[in-house]
């Protein structure tokens, strides 16, 4: 399961770096992605909500450098750890319409998305 696992913290950085890009400028120019750019943020939304799922039943190495694989410790742990910083950073609000009478403090929202550059930080772990 090691290559499938590299294979998937790969997209993820990849999705991390576009994203580290394209939600600076579209909030800069106050524009919404549309068309391709919204399926392709679309598709990195869908990526970071599995991402969600599969950290529970992702193990961890613990303090004594053993791996843990029981489900139930697994599932502890992620929520303990990154599992609020992932939720909050992965909430796709490109599918809300925040920009239809909402106030521009509100769409600043959408910089929650920049805290998915701290999964790299996990990432770098790994």
């Amino acid at each position: 399961q090691t290559r499938p696992r590299l294979l998937w913290l790969l997209v993820g950085i990849i999705f991390i770096f576009y994203e580290a890009f394209a939600i600076p400028l579209t909030m800069c120019f106050e524009v919404t992605p549309t068309g391709i750019f919204f399926v392709v943020s679309s598709i990195i939304n869908c990526f970071f909500l599995a991402d969600i799922v599969s950290n529970f039943f992702t193990g961890y190495m613990n303090k004594d450098g053993n791996a843990v694989l029981d489900p139930p410790l697994v599932a502890k742990k992620y929520m303990q750890t990154w599992f609020v910083l992932d939720v909050v950073a992965s909430t796709p609000l490109d599918w809300f319409n925040l920009d239809s009478g909402v106030p521009n403090q509100l769409r600043m929202i959408r910089f929650l998305r920049l805290l998915r550059i701290a999964r790299l930080i996990r990432i770098m772990k790994v």
